[in-house]
């Protein structure tokens, strides 16, 4: 496919846009060159209601993302969730969402998907000992409200105080909301 001087230029704008979007969010989003930082935020705006997908779902792990669809049916990722699938547990190894969305419900509808989906497996889901803090007010509040454990990992290696170490289990069988 050939362009002109004009398409060229427009296409290296359009991904320049989305480049410092994403360097401003530091989220993984693949920008098509149409789209521009305005669009993008336009979009979020217009449609604010989203869906939970399962994007992935394998046997080592799975991934659940918060998306939109805008009136020419593209997909905007608002957020994803990551999950390690071990023997004792669903392991939430990651969980991102868009700066316009955040506080609004979609990292919790990701992790409510993602307990049903561990429970259809029989495993309990499980945060992670590295936690980013948005992540971690979501655990604190599930243990504040009795639907989730606090555990300490214990002696570590790299002599970090046990206590502070913690991951953070939902009650098995997870409860219908998490909100």
């Amino acid at each position: 496919m050939t362009m002109d001087a004009d398409t060229r230029a427009e296409v290296a704008k359009a991904l320049r846009a989305a480049a410092a979007v994403l360097a401003a969010e530091s989220f993984l989003y693949h920008a098509t060159p149409i789209e521009t930082a305005a669009s993008i935020a336009r979009s979020a705006a217009a449609a604010p209601a989203w869906t939970i997908e399962v994007a992935f779902d394998g046997h080592r792990s799975s991934t659940i993302e918060a998306v939109q669809r805008s009136e020419a049916l593209r997909k905007h990722v608002l957020g994803s969730l990551e999950i390690t699938w071990t023997p004792q547990a669903a392991v939430v190894s990651d969980i991102r969402v868009r700066a316009q969305v955040a506080r609004k419900g979609v990292a919790t509808s990701m992790y409510e998907e993602a307990a049903k989906i561990a429970a259809s497996r029989g495993l309990p889901l499980r945060s992670d000992t590295g936690r980013y803090p948005g992540a971690e007010g979501f655990w604190k509040k599930q243990v504040a409200k009795n639907r989730a454990t606090a555990t300490p990992v214990g002696p570590n290696k790299v002599g970090l105080d046990p206590e502070k170490i913690r991951y953070y289990q939902l009650n098995y069988p997870p409860p219908s909301s998490l909100r």
